[in-house]
Parts: C-alpha cells; sequence; structure tokens
C-alpha cells in the first residue's frame, strides 16, 4: 500500500512566485522562501502512477483560511497499490 498527499492545482499558492517549470513553482517569502513547490492537476496525478499503482482511493480535501476565508489550501490524498 502506497499512501501520499500532494498540492492541488486548486490551492490558492498556485502560481504565486517565480515559475520554475510548468506547475513549479518558487516561494518568494515567508519560512518556505527559496523552497520549490509544485502543484499538481489530477490528470498528472494518474500520469506518475501510470502502470505501477492502481488508486484505491483518492480525494481531495481543501479548507479555506480565516480571517475572510479567501485562500484555500487543497490537497490529494491519494492510497494505491502496486499493480
Amino acid at each position: 500500500l502506497f499512501y501520499f498527499d500532494l498540492k492541488s492545482a486548486d490551492d490558492s499558492e498556485f502560481g504565486v512566485g517565480e515559475e520554475a517549470e510548468k506547475n513549479t513553482f518558487v516561494v518568494g517569502d515567508g519560512f518556505e522562501k527559496g523552497l520549490i513547490q509544485h502543484f499538481f492537476p489530477l490528470d498528472e496525478v494518474h500520469e506518475l502512477m501510470g502502470q505501477l499503482f492502481r488508486p484505491l482511493y483518492v480525494e481531495t480535501h481543501d479548507h479555506r483560511l480565516a480571517p475572510d476565508f479567501t485562500r484555500m489550501i487543497a490537497r490529494w490524498i491519494i492510497a494505491a497499490e502496486k499493480c
């Protein structure tokens, strides 16, 4: 069983910072400044699993942040097994 948790391309931070490559950005400030973050659309999640893993469970988990609830953290929660 393989469990993983990935940033979704629906996350509010998608597109923020310098673009390093497609769906990948360098954080420009804060405690993660300089770190590279990749954001995954669902089709890329399936592409990564390819023929090696069969998804058992795929869910999006998103929640909005106070005070105005305009920022959203969005993640893929995935469980898969080896084919």
